[in-house]
């Protein structure tokens, strides 16, 4: 159990290390949706106005959560990759 602990400490630490101290982990998840949102509910507000869209809140409102779920499918664990190599790294040297 004690090298589980040490083992999950030390991937935690260097996950959170490499993304704070990295600034393009955190530009694609706040600059693309930002200028998504911009341009769409910006540049296409007068969506709102068509006749069959029914959307009460309007536009607007209807691009945010395009937004939010684009943000969310950013915001991503961008080591993941990272993970899996070590992972098998590790297997290979226990067997």
């Amino acid at each position: 159990m004690r090298r589980f602990l040490d083992v999950a400490h030390a991937t935690a630490w260097r996950t959170i290390h490499n993304f704070i101290t990295n600034p393009a982990y955190h530009f694609p998840s706040i600059i693309f949706p930002l200028f998504f949102f911009t341009a769409f509910a910006g540049g296409l507000s007068n969506v709102g106005n068509v006749p069959g869209f029914d959307f009460p809140s309007g536009y607007t409102a209807f691009q945010f959560v395009f937004v939010l779920l684009q943000a969310s499918a950013f915001g991503r664990d961008p080591e993941a990759g990272e993970h899996a190599a070590e992972r098998r790294r590790l297997e290979q040297h226990e067997d």
